[in-house]
């Protein structure tokens, strides 16, 4: 039962990227772990949470019958729409954005193939939202970050402060859509939400996650995808 200030999440769900680094004809969120899409692992991460209300895909065309056939299998409680994804990143959440229940007063953006976040982000994230503007699943840096010229090493980053940033990431409703309309209107594009509200001068928060929430990029992403999901077996997908 819901008890955290009558929050409403909206969650949107960019998947309209080709995957080129995957090397497969396949888009990313429609490869297979154990017969079923990864999109399916990431969708019912969400589905099962007790604070989220709805899911908005953005898809290309070329997918939407693959993504239509997915929701129809979901058997979720509830809503799960389909949105058509834009050319860049950017523009699949805008149009997600547009097609959210304006009575929610919090959107999640998260990556379709991103299935194995922490099960606290989301309730830390909202505690978070109580303080600041958006917040960012993310964990410290632990490589050693060096800053280059070509091929040139010209000095090393000190990583005590560098975090590497995951989705989900989280606003205040108003704070993203308003976010978006003024990054469209000076016709700048940025690699994440964060970015965007960085810019316009919200306050950020990082949320911790952990490690294990790997995108899946590669076929060697893909080979830890399986690694996990028998690690975690069948509770992690129906239960938080």
């Amino acid at each position: 039962m819901k008890s955290l200030d009558n929050v409403r999440i909206s969650v949107i769900i960019p998947a309209a990227g080709l995957g080129k680094r995957m090397g497969s004809e396949t888009p990313k969120p429609f490869l297979t772990i154990f017969n079923k899409p990864v999109l399916w692992y990431t969708l019912m991460r969400f589905i099962k949470h007790p604070f989220v209300d709805e899911l908005i895909l953005a898809v290309s065309p070329n997918v939407n019958d693959m993504a239509v056939d997915l929701v129809n299998h979901l058997n979720s409680n509830i809503p799960v729409k389909i949105t058509e994804g834009g050319p860049e990143r950017q523009d699949s959440v805008w149009n997600g954005i547009k097609a959210a229940n304006g009575e929610n007063n919090v959107i999640l953006v998260h990556d379709a193939v991103r299935p194995f976040f922490a099960s606290s982000v989301i309730h830390d994230g909202l505690q978070l939202l109580k303080k600041y503007h958006g917040a960012a699943a993310g964990i410290p840096v632990v490589h050693t970050v060096k800053r280059v010229e070509g091929e040139k090493i010209v000095e090393t980053i000190p990583r005590d402060d560098l975090i590497q940033i995951h989705t989900p990431q989280m606003f205040h409703s108003s704070v993203l859509k308003d976010v978006y309309k003024k990054a469209y209107s000076h016709r700048f594009y940025g690699t994440d939400e964060c970015m965007l509200a960085e810019r316009y001068g919200y306050t950020l928060a990082i949320i911790q996650d952990i490690p294990e929430n790997i995108k899946i990029t590669t076929p060697f992403d893909l080979v830890t995808a399986e690694y996990l999901v028998k690690k975690y077996e069948t509770s992690y997908w129906t239960g938080l």
